[in-house]
């Protein structure tokens, strides 16, 4: 779990029974362990972690559109 405050990532993840909690998404994008991201962050902030994941090899699910513009959701 990743969250702008640690705090209450670690509530999250403890509620819902992750194994870390962090303030910065990078952490689990560098993380082999981390297999997948399920990105829930507000729209202006889908891309840059997703396309991260991507690169990494990792599986994406993107609740919200993956960029606010057709443009900026080819990017790759």
């Amino acid at each position: 779990v990743s969250g702008g405050r640690r705090a209450e990532a670690e509530r999250t993840r403890a509620r819902c029974g992750f194994a870390r909690a962090g303030e910065r998404w990078q952490g689990l994008i560098d993380d082999p362990a981390v297999q997948a991201l399920d990105n829930c962050a507000p729209n202006h902030l889908q891309l840059e972690p997703s396309l991260a994941a991507i690169r990494s090899g990792k599986h994406v699910f993107c609740e919200k559109p993956l960029g606010r513009t057709a443009a900026e959701a080819r990017r790759s």
